[in-house]
């Protein structure tokens, strides 16, 4: 009997009940845990021991791509370029870890990703500056979730034509969608399992829209009209716990896949970081906020909005 351990690569932490493992942009070849594709990179795992499951499927939450206006850098035509460009990871506390990329193995933007684990979040922090003036940059963090019920996430909007934002359940029917599609839903008062009212895997499509899962969608209730999203935070439910992310900068946008291009029940919450121009050698920092635990009311989700705001970088 083959008796070779299997070590998994990266940097492991724990603080209360959270386990998170913390991996750079080389290739993985784990079974089950990870697979072949190389550039994830990121948070791999984030478990709660008392769901005692990872919540991410192997690509994890990543830093995916870098669009700069104008591009440079020696992955400037890959849209991929932060998985592909040298990265490095170290620990800088016990419960800490920084990524280090620079623009020119990458699209032209150096980066710093301070990752910090607490007994219930992921804060991360993301200090970026251009090697050269540009016009405007786009990121985009992918964060693939693991066979959830509901890959539905909860937000509130200003829906076009309306006077005032209200709560919205976002979906779109296929990955390569252009449009999110929503339909009103009150949280207030309700479990977790007051959540799916219907489930979101039986509308979809993994790739391409039908004129069958577009049907379906509207006929769960489903709306295409667009809407801009306030507040800055959104969240999703997996299974009774509730995933939750908070931006502090109005630089943050939406990004939302129900598949993650992957399969059904593996939804991308995805996140994007849009801004304008950068002179060479300008850092800015950008902080997010990851709270994963036990659902329980809207209000200790409103709450833990606060606290993240409430405290200064």
């Amino acid at each position: 009997m083959d008796t070779t351990l299997i070590v998994r690569p990266g940097i492991i932490m724990t603080c209360g009940p959270l386990t998170a493992r913390f991996v750079d942009n080389s290739p993985r070849h784990l079974h089950i845990t990870d697979d072949v594709s190389p550039g994830y990179n990121g948070l791999a795992v984030l478990m709660d021991q008392r769901q005692n499951k990872n919540i991410f499927t192997s690509a994890g939450l990543n830093y995916e791509c870098c669009n700069l206006v104008p591009p440079s850098g020696a992955q400037k035509d890959k849209w991929n370029a932060p998985r592909v460009a040298p990265m490095t990871l170290e620990a800088t506390g016990p419960l800490s870890v920084r990524y280090t990329q620079k623009g020119v193995d990458a699209s032209g933007l150096n980066v710093l990703i301070d990752f910090t684990l607490g007994d219930h979040y992921v804060d991360q922090t993301f200090t970026a500056w251009p090697g050269e003036d540009i016009q405007s940059s786009d990121l985009l963090f992918a964060s693939y979730l693991n066979q959830v019920q509901n890959t539905s996430i909860y937000l509130r909007g200003l829906v076009e034509g309306e006077s005032s934002p209200h709560w919205l359940e976002v979906s779109k029917v296929a990955h390569r969608s252009k449009t999110l599609v929503w339909r009103p839903f009150d949280p207030t008062g309700k479990r977790w399992d007051q959540y799916r009212i219907d489930d979101p895997a039986l509308r979809q499509a993994i790739e391409h829209e039908t004129p069958a899962v577009r049907a379906a969608a509207e006929a769960a209730g489903f709306r295409p009209t667009p809407f801009r999203w306030v507040d800055g935070f959104y969240y999703g439910l997996v299974d009774d716990f509730v995933f939750l992310m908070v931006f502090r900068e109005e630089e943050f946008g939406l990004a939302y896949s129900p598949t993650g291009c992957t399969a059904v029940r593996m939804p991308a919450w995805d996140y994007t970081i849009q801004a304008g121009s950068q002179g060479r050698g300008e850092r800015r920092a950008y902080h997010a906020r990851l709270a994963y635990q036990p659902f329980t009311t809207l209000d200790d989700v409103l709450a833990e909005v606060r606290r993240f705001r409430d405290v200064p970088p």
